[in-house]
């Protein structure tokens, strides 16, 4: 539908402002983003930490342990980082799904009011004018906490890309590694 019908629009603003209060609470529930915020400067502690000794020339210093070792470290500072951000999307899931259905619903109203204007009664279009004044309040809501999460989840991206540059550095030294072992670099021990 692209307007709701003039004898509905009661009924219709009744269930809106019922969903929008649903949107304002559950917004309002959302919590935990300060705590995910230091659980992922913590991870990117020490992925910096790592990062600084993966450069190139500083890999060639390290023997092969020591290399395994900092894969392995980095291997689970990225399963930490994705399970992290597995954690944030289901938290912005939700906000993400209010946010498109208010805008949905805020068009649907402001296509009605644009075509029963003149033809309502000075309550009904009062109430609608409450109603789509109680759709700016719910986006405001939603709009707080889901920019939080779409700002974390941005960090987020970019700690995932230091970590795939280290771990491909670490690897690529490796297999630079694992290919010397088959150089001869002395005559064998019975010549």
């Amino acid at each position: 539908a692209t307007s709701i019908a003039i004898a509905d629009i009661p009924q219709t603003i009744e269930q809106d402002e019922r969903r929008l209060l649903e949107v304002m609470r559950r917004s309002a529930s959302v919590s935990g983003l300060p705590v995910r915020e230091k659980e992922l400067q913590a991870i990117r502690t020490n992925v910096d930490s790592l990062s600084n000794e993966t450069s190139p020339a500083q890999l060639k210093q390290l023997p092969i342990s020591g290399l395994v070792e900092m894969e392995r470290h980095l291997q689970f500072l990225d399963h930490e980082l994705k399970k992290w951000q597995d954690d944030l999307q289901g938290m912005a899931r939700p906000l993400s799904e209010d946010a498109a259905d208010l805008a949905h619903q805020r068009e649907l109203w402001l296509e009605t009011q644009r075509l029963t204007a003149g033809l309502l009664v000075p309550a009904m279009s009062q109430s609608m004018a409450d109603l789509l004044a109680e759709f700016d309040r719910a986006e405001q809501s939603v709009s707080t906490p889901l920019s939080q999460t779409l700002e974390l989840s941005h960090d987020a991206g970019l700690l995932q890309s230091s970590i795939d540059i280290s771990l491909t550095n670490l690897r690529s030294r490796i297999r630079a590694i694992d290919r010397g072992l088959w150089i001869v670099d002395s005559k064998n021990l019975f010549s």
